[in-house]
């Protein structure tokens, strides 16, 4: 067994709060997972294919991973989404979506949030309200108190200047 995988293994034990607690999920495709979908995991989370849970808290690794609830943690992938809240790092290769607010660095392809509190970084970087820095080709809100770096600039809420090259920035 390699250094990594038992390093993973003894955090997820480490996380365990009690009966309630899944510290290990493995997912094929959903539905031929260890856990149920519905169930929250506290501990490591590993998506051959395709996962669904209802939240996380740790750290979720595979090709598509799929929390209808919050995830406080990491989560790594091809496609990642989250439904709810997240605090911690979210990177995708593609694609990755956050339903409600963000508190950290999310990372993809293309990347969106509903509102966020840090660093957002895509091609395509898109949120409702940004607290912190976007930093992508093109970047848009409809909020910001921060900064946009991008080739194209686009705030929702700027009538006078809504698409700035380069650099955007409000306080």
């Amino acid at each position: 067994m390699s250094k990594h995988l038992m390093a993973a293994l003894l955090a997820a034990g480490a996380l365990w709060k009690g009966a309630e607690a899944k510290p290990f999920q493995l997912a094929l495709w959903e539905p031929v997972q260890w856990r149920p979908a519905g169930d929250d995991i506290e501990g490591v989370a590993l998506n051959l294919i395709y996962g669904r849970n209802a939240s996380l808290t740790g750290v979720e690794a595979g090709l598509v991973n799929h929390l209808t609830g919050s995830c406080t943690g990491i989560q790594w992938g091809v496609v990642n989404r989250v439904e709810g809240n997240l605090t911690g790092i979210q990177e995708a290769w593609i694609y990755s979506e956050i339903g409600g607010r963000l508190t950290g660095i999310q990372s993809a392809f293309v990347s969106r949030n509903e509102a966020m509190t840090g660093l957002q970084i895509g091609l395509v970087a898109l949120s409702e309200g940004v607290q912190g820095l976007q930093f992508g080709l093109f970047n848009q809100c409809s909020s910001l108190q921060g900064l946009q770096l991008g080739l194209i600039n686009h705030d929702r809420s700027n009538a006078k200047w809504p698409i700035l090259p380069l650099l955007r920035w409000s306080r």
